[in-house]
């Protein structure tokens, strides 16, 4: 009998264990959690003040955001080289360039254009060369020995087609200026003129951009440089090729797609974007818009004369446009700004985005 005790006590204990287990699953809640897919990071440069920078990305983030079902982020530069080394080291995924830092920066890398913007019907814009509309300056001859604000070596509107014209011109920044400076924004550039900290500036179109309407009557137009092919957004090839078509077939179908027309009517508002197309389609559409057609819009747009013609790119593709020289040839050499920070990452190279 001794041994029924102790086996009894047994089955008694393994009974209220059993028991005391069926007790607690029956009162556990499962909460499923479902994975989120990493966020795809959209990088640019600061050329406009950070709440604009906001207002003109918006409309794109959210629209891909809800077309693709995963998160969409904002990341900002320093500039057009920093942004290169972030789409290097996946900090960003999708970077929007000019066309200008696009050519100049690629060099060997793998990147590929999904799309760009038509702008007001056209796959090209103008620059201007800006001054006080009360000051002395009237004319290109009018610099000579004044201050004179680019935006960035690597823009288009900002320093490389500008300095195609001082060249047509026979015109050397480096010493028909008396100082020149880069702003890193065309916000920072335009008010630089309007408050007297440089005579002129070479920027995009700001007559026919709203944002500066009551900027507008106070700005002497001197000059207008283009055609310039519009910003392409690019990728790099490592970024899977389903994300890819997937942001490529988006931004195409914008225009149409009701979830992304009330972003498109924006654009259209804050930069006469009116659609996004494709590398061919572009490459089309520039070689149609001929010098002539170029001359006659900046015309009628300005009221300006033509001062230099940038010759159509040829129909096998985009131009490749050669990287300034630093000095010598009238390309000023680009240093940072007085108390700016060295460019660098903003953060941690981020994990490789999954399909």
């Amino acid at each position: 009998m001794r041994w029924l005790f102790p086996a009894l006590f047994g089955v008694l204990l393994v009974g209220a264990l059993f028991l005391s287990l069926q007790g607690t699953t029956a009162t556990l809640k499962m909460d499923l959690v479902l994975e989120q897919r990493p966020p795809i990071v959209l990088g640019v440069i600061p050329y406009l003040s950070p709440d604009d920078l906001k207002t003109e990305m918006n409309p794109i983030l959210n629209y891909l955001a809800a077309k693709l079902n995963r998160p969409f982020h904002l990341n900002v530069a320093a500039d057009y080289e920093t942004l290169a080394r972030m789409l290097e080291m996946r900090m960003v995924q999708v970077a929007w360039f000019s066309h200008a830092s696009f050519e100049q920066l690629r060099g060997h890398r793998r990147w590929e254009v999904l799309v760009r913007p038509v702008q007001r019907g056209r796959a090209s814009y103008f620059g201007r060369i800006i001054s006080r509309r009360n000051g002395p300056i009237k004319t290109i001859e009018d610099l000579h020995g004044r201050t004179f604000a680019y935006v960035d070596r690597y823009s288009g509107s900002g320093f490389y087609f500008p300095n195609l014209m001082f060249k047509e011109r026979g015109i050397d920044p480096l010493r028909f200026f008396s100082k020149v400076v880069f702003t890193r924004s065309h916000d920072a550039s335009i008010d630089g003129v309007l408050n007297g900290t440089y005579d002129a500036a070479a920027v995009f179109a700001v007559n026919i951009n709203p944002r500066y309407q009551e900027k507008v009557p106070q700005l002497e137009f001197l000059a207008s440089v283009g055609p310039i092919p519009t910003d392409p957004m690019v990728v790099s090839d490592d970024l899977p090729a389903p994300v890819k078509d997937q942001i490529k077939a988006a931004m195409l179908a914008m225009h149409a797609d009701p979830l992304g027309q009330e972003g498109i009517r924006e654009l259209n508002v804050l930069r006469g974007t009116e659609r996004f197309i494709s590398e061919e389609e572009v490459i089309a559409r520039l070689a149609s818009e001929s010098v002539e057609e170029s001359a006659a819009h900046r015309q009628a747009e300005t009221g300006i004369p033509a001062i230099f013609d940038a010759s159509p790119l040829p129909a096998s593709g985009p131009a490749v446009l050669p990287a300034p020289a630093a000095t010598g040839s009238g390309t000023p050499p680009a240093p940072a700004p007085p108390g700016s920070a060295a460019p660098g990452p903003a953060s941690p190279p981020a994990e490789p985005v999954a399909p």
